[in-house]
């Protein structure tokens, strides 16, 4: 009886699809635009972002917007996972490294829930979460975990900065070398980083 039933259902399923000609299902999804995200990282194109260290080194990074996503229409078949809308901004830097990769890049993405920034610097990459409503930012590298906290007054290199968000990764079990700090503030972006073990900062000018 159950594979009467089935073979049944089956035929059905088969009918259903053979005479449904185009099932797509289909979403309008906007473009790019999120005042959060474009509020705490102010970027545009050609915008140069210049970092110096805390022993008089200067690193500098020219902005190319590369990509800012235009409306468009998502589409599954019938049968297919649920449609949702994505959009970015990318930013990537003209200065490359060794292996002819952009030294700086950025991507600002959202989705239908979330929102996102990801840094790549010196090789890393930093993922900062937002998620819609709720204003708090988290942050995850590829090799630390980096709880974020909002310090009222921060003073880096002698230069001073208010309401800084402090993302710190893990020294104590992770002896990786690279970026282990970052400081990011609404209205300027990344302000700031350190490196581990040389415990160097490099602050934005």
């Amino acid at each position: 009886m159950r594979l009467v039933v089935l073979l049944f259902f089956t035929t059905l399923l088969t009918i259903f699809l053979f005479s449904c000609g185009d099932c797509s299902r289909k979403i309008d999804c906007p473009g790019y635009k999120d005042d959060t995200l474009d509020s705490w990282f102010p970027y545009h194109n050609n915008q140069q972002l210049i970092f110096g260290s805390s022993t008089g080194q200067r690193d500098t990074s020219t902005l190319r917007n590369t990509e800012t996503t235009a409306p468009y229409q998502a589409t599954s078949g019938v049968l297919g996972p649920p449609l949702f809308c994505e959009a970015r901004k990318v930013f990537q830097s003209a200065e490359v490294d060794t292996t002819k990769r952009s030294r700086f890049n950025l991507i600002l993405q959202t989705t239908t829930g979330d929102r996102s920034a990801d840094f790549t610097i010196h090789e890393e990459t930093f993922t900062l979460y937002n998620t819609k409503g709720s204003g708090q930012w988290r942050v995850s590298s590829y090799s630390r975990s980096m709880p974020a906290t909002l310090q009222p007054m921060l003073t880096l290199n002698n230069r001073t900065f208010t309401n800084v968000m402090e993302a710190t990764g893990d020294t104590l079990n992770t002896k990786e070398p690279g970026v282990y700090k970052i400081y990011f503030v609404q209205g300027e972006g990344l302000v700031g980083y350190s490196i581990y073990p040389t415990l160097q900062t490099w602050i934005k000018q």
